[in-house]
């Protein structure tokens, strides 16, 4: 705990001095909402995404989502113990809220886009690994098949140090799904 608050005071200049931290009491599930402050909050979570206990909160009375680390806007994420399917299906369930504002878990809050790009990624990088898995190919065989087509992407930060993990990471989870 102490940890943390030093490293947020760090991070805000002193910003958040003062800042009582409210440990969460109860657990949540997908569906459950919640009332602060006069707005609704709306649990939103399909068991297995980023990891199997990240959730999103949409807002309904703001448009808003907040997607967690479910999604990077500028940022490709960690993906370790997580489902590229699962994230996917996140990302197009917190589309179809209707919202208009998204915050992600890294990188600048914006439109619809913001969901809508990682899950693009997520769905080309995972469609193109799960092809090159049925046509018999080695993950490493499956890189330069997916380069081209990760172009819009390359250039957000922690692409090249993620896409290796994240190729492995859909090979395995194609080949679960092939059992």
């Amino acid at each position: 705990g102490a940890e943390w608050v030093q490293l947020m005071l760090r991070l805000t200049d002193n910003a958040t001095a003062g800042t009582d931290i409210v440990k969460p009491d109860h657990p949540v599930v997908d569906g459950d909402t919640l009332s602060i402050g006069g707005l609704t909050y709306q649990v939103m979570n399909n068991d297995k995404a980023h990891t199997d206990t990240d959730i999103m909160l949409h807002v309904p009375e703001l448009g808003l989502v907040f997607l967690g680390d479910n999604a990077g806007h500028g940022r490709i994420l960690r993906l370790e113990g997580g489902s590229f399917s699962g994230n996917i299906t996140a990302l197009e369930n917190a589309l179809a809220t209707g919202a208009t504002v998204f915050v992600p878990g890294h990188g600048p809050s914006g439109g619809p886009e913001v969901a809508q790009r990682y899950r693009d990624y997520l769905d080309t990088l995972y469609t193109t690994v799960r092809q090159g898995f049925d046509d018999g190919l080695a993950d490493f065989e499956i890189r330069p098949l997916l380069m081209p087509r990760l172009e819009p992407w390359q250039q957000w930060a922690g692409f090249d140090i993620e896409l290796g993990r994240h190729i492995s990471g859909a090979y395995l989870e194609a080949e679960a799904a092939a059992f």
